[in-house]
C-alpha cells in the first residue's frame, strides 16, 4: 500500500440509465479503477451511491499525491488512449449530470480513516469573500476539530477546490448515519458563530454517501 500523504482529490458524479448499471460496476471493478491507478500520482479509489437522492447518483473519490495529477502527461494520455470499452461507458453517462471536481487538501483528522468509512457526509459550499477570512477561522480552530472528534466519525478532510463546483468542500467518514444525529455532533456543528455564519453561505450542497465499493490503493 501507498505511503504517500493525499494532497489532492478527483471527485467524479455520474448517472447512467438503470439497463447499464450492471455493466458500469463491472467496468470499474474489471478495467477503469486499475487504470488510474496506473497513472503516477493517484494513490486510491473508492465508490459511493448518494442516500436520498430521487435519482441515482453515483460518486467516485480519487486521492491524488497533489492535485496537478490530473492536468499531467500520464492523465491526459489516458484520456486519449479510452479502450473500446471506457468509449462505450462514456458515451452511456447522462452528461448533463456528469461532474468533475479536482480539489486541494487544506486540513484532515485521521485522515485515513476518511475513505474506509461505510458512509461519507458531504457538506460543500461557496463563501463570499468578506467572510472567508470567519468561515476559514471557525474551521480551523473549532468547527472542524469538534465534529472530527465525535464518536463514529473515523476521519474527515477540507478541501478547496482548484477545478469544479464549489469552492469548499468537507467531507467526514462515519460508522453510520446516525452519529449526525447524535448529541456531540448536533452540539458541535449548532453552535452560535456557526449558525450565524451558515446562513451568509452560498450554493449550499449536503450530500450523504454510502460505499459500494471499498477503497483501492495503489500497490
Amino acid at each position: 500500500m501507498c505511503d504517500i500523504l493525499p494532497l489532492g482529490l478527483l471527485e467524479v458524479r455520474l448517472h447512467i440509465d438503470v439497463a447499464h448499471e450492471s455493466e458500469l460496476n463491472d467496468w470499474y471493478d474489471r478495467e477503469h479503477v486499475a487504470e488510474l491507478l496506473s497513472i503516477p500520482g493517484v494513490l486510491s479509489a473508492t465508490r459511493y451511491v448518494e442516500e436520498g437522492s430521487a435519482v441515482k447518483m453515483y460518486r467516485a473519490f480519487y486521492e491524488l499525491a497533489h492535485e496537478r495529477v490530473v492536468s499531467g502527461p500520464h492523465f491526459e494520455r489516458l484520456l486519449a488512449n479510452r479502450t473500446a470499452w471506457s468509449k462505450r461507458m462514456y458515451a452511456l453517462y447522462d452528461n448533463e449530470r456528469r461532474i468533475r471536481n479536482t480539489y486541494r487538501l487544506l486540513d484532515s483528522r485521521n485522515a485515513g480513516g476518511t475513505f474506509r468509512a461505510p458512509w461519507l457526509y458531504c457538506f460543500k459550499c461557496d463563501v463570499p469573500a468578506d467572510i472567508e477570512r470567519d468561515v476559514n477561522r471557525l474551521y480551523d480552530h473549532q468547527l472542524f476539530e469538534s465534529l472530527g472528534r465525535v464518536k463514529g466519525c473515523l476521519g474527515a478532510r477540507r478541501f478547496l477546490a482548484v477545478d469544479g463546483q464549489q469552492r469548499y468542500m468537507v467531507l467526514y467518514g462515519l460508522e453510520n448515519l446516525d452519529v449526525m444525529n447524535s448529541e456531540a455532533w448536533v452540539a458541535a456543528f449548532d453552535i452560535p458563530e456557526r449558525v450565524a455564519i451558515r446562513t451568509q453561505l452560498l450554493n449550499v450542497e449536503e450530500l450523504s454517501f454510502r460505499m459500494i465499493r471499498p477503497i483501492a490503493t495503489r500497490q
